[in-house]
């Protein structure tokens, strides 16, 4: 898995999946982010294998920055899995407590994240706490910066949780005029607001 020929940790991945020891998730969820051959390999299988979540937390704040994207993807579809195989009253083992820890983990990322990651980070923290991600995005709508809440507009455009719109929306409330636009354009493309209704301070 560690080996530099792609085609080499590919075989190697197509092995360790097929093993069926769980003392092999550290392993396989360290092989992420190298190539896309082997995350395709490893994400498919990694999403319903035991112990693979408390891996990822331990992966998560020692990863690099080229790697956390892959692994906040693969907590975001974990949380999915657990939840819903809650639903259907099959839950798997797990920790209520794993969720807060992600939540912090990929929380701390922000500042440094490129704009895929950002976006990689709003959808797994919707996903692990719909209601602390408003609170944390909250934070960062009050910046003094303009061009970082368009950006974060963009973003948050980008997730399919049903709460987006109604976050998006609340920029049309901005001091900055440029905000205002690029959320009621959002909402717009998104079909949240018809085009004839656009708020006359905007118009």
């Amino acid at each position: 898995m560690r080996d530099d020929e792609t085609p080499i940790r590919v075989s190697a991945a197509k092995w360790l999946v097929h093993a069926g020891r769980e003392d092999l998730a550290p392993v396989l969820v360290g092989a992420l982010g190298r190539a896309s051959e082997v995350d395709a390999l490893l994400l498919e299988y990694l999403a319903d294998r035991p112990g693979v979540f408390p891996a990822v937390l331990q992966a998560l704040d020692a990863a690099a920055p080229a790697h956390r994207k892959t692994l906040i993807g693969l907590v975001a579809r974990l949380t999915v899995n657990i939840i819903t195989r809650i639903m259907r009253r099959d839950a798997p083992v797990y920790d209520e407590a794993w969720f807060s820890q992600a939540f912090e983990a990929i929380a701390r990322m922000w500042d440094s994240a490129d704009e895929e990651t950002r976006s990689a980070i709003v959808d797994a923290l919707f996903r692990l706490d719909g209601d602390r991600a408003v609170e944390f995005l909250d934070q960062i709508m009050n910046d003094p910066d303009p061009w970082l809440r368009m950006h974060v507009i963009e973003v948050i455009a980008a997730i399919s949780d049903r709460r987006a719109p109604d976050f998006i929306a609340r920029f049309l409330q901005d001091d900055d005029e440029m905000v205002r636009e690029v959320a009621m354009s959002t909402l717009q493309s998104k079909g949240f607001v018809p085009d004839g209704d656009m708020p006359e301070e905007l118009g």
